[in-house]
């Protein structure tokens, strides 16, 4: 039997790993949150582990938290990818738009090549087309490979939305162009 304060830090991972290779959620986070906030690379896969599991039992405040430290540091760029893609779909999910496209935006960038690059733009698209941004949206969705029906018929939405926009804002020409292109 082992007590957490005496534990170094490797020790406490090691152990914490061990329980969440088991799926004991419970365990392993009580060890990972001992060192998720010592800002060192095992602190980073602490966090997203410590991440993984508040998702497993249904913390997702905490998960989105947790997350979020692990996405802060470079120290494992694959981690800190996993991390910041899972930080920006439960910023929407949990209704934090504003946090939410930042994270897209900042994912995008950061992470141009992503296996989630389709899919984090169409979640930055959508926040964006829910707060009105068309002509940003219409950006994000033009930087993508639009391949299925939902996301062609999300941009031709935006544009049909963008060419209004601009036909109240008295640009003919601009709308008309854009009335075409929906």
């Amino acid at each position: 039997r082992y007590k957490i304060n005496e534990l170094t830090n490797a020790e406490a991972y090691e152990i914490g790993y061990t329980y969440f290779s088991n799926k004991n959620c419970i365990k392993s986070s009580e060890l990972f949150e001992r060192i998720a906030n010592s800002g060192d690379a095992m602190a980073q896969s602490a966090s997203y582990h410590l991440g993984d599991c508040f998702l497993k039992i249904g913390k997702k405040q905490n998960a989105f938290n947790a997350f979020y430290e692990a996405q802060r540091t470079e120290f494992d760029k694959s981690i800190q990818e996993e991390a910041m893609f899972a930080y920006a779909k439960l910023a929407q999910e949990l209704e934090f738009n504003n946090k939410a496209i930042a994270a897209y935006q900042r994912f995008n960038e950061t992470f141009p090549k992503s296996k989630y690059k389709n899919e984090g733009s169409k979640n930055l698209a959508t926040l964006l087309y829910t707060s009105n941004d068309y002509k940003a949206a219409i950006a994000v969705l033009e930087d993508m490979s639009i391949s299925d029906e939902s996301t062609k018929d999300l941009y031709q939405k935006i544009l049909f939305l963008r060419s209004e926009e601009l036909y109240l804002q008295k640009d003919i020409s601009s709308a008309e162009g854009m009335f075409k292109r929906c």
